[in-house]
């Protein structure tokens, strides 16, 4: 894979996008679950409330 101009240390510019996107991509994900759980629950309180 390294072709020998780039250090072992560094991944190339191309792999680092890519994580940066699958970690971007991860981290919008849980807030979408996380946003779709709070209004699950604040809508129960709320119904709980109206007791």
């Amino acid at each position: 894979m390294n072709s020998g101009d780039l250090p072992p240390t560094l991944p190339p510019p191309a792999l680092q996008v890519v994580l940066v996107g699958i970690r971007i991509m991860v981290v919008v994900a849980r807030t979408i679950v996380g946003e779709g759980n709070m209004w699950k629950n604040r809508t129960y309180s709320l119904y709980i409330m109206s007791y």
